[in-house]
């Protein structure tokens, strides 16, 4: 709704200032397709990430035990000992 009438607005107002009749017509369409593009975008739903690793991919394996020594590059003193 904040789509149409900010672009419907905007639109009215370039009519005005130049003259013309369907620049809020343009504004209108839109403010309404770029509101539905923005409330799609915000509730779609989440794409599904891999839960296990390829086989054929060479990216390193992240830990899923959530400790940050075992994924921290740098070894602290007691993984030295």
């Amino acid at each position: 709704m904040a789509g149409v009438l900010l672009y419907g607005g905007i639109g009215w107002g370039l009519d005005h200032w130049l003259g013309t009749r369907w620049l809020v017509a343009v504004g209108v369409i839109a403010g309404a397709a770029l509101g539905t593009y923005q409330t799609w975008a915000r509730f779609r739903l989440p794409e599904e990430t891999p839960t296990q690793q390829d086989p054929g991919s060479t990216a390193p394996e992240q830990s899923t035990t959530g400790d940050a020594q075992a994924s921290s590059p740098h070894p602290t003193d007691d993984q030295t000992q």
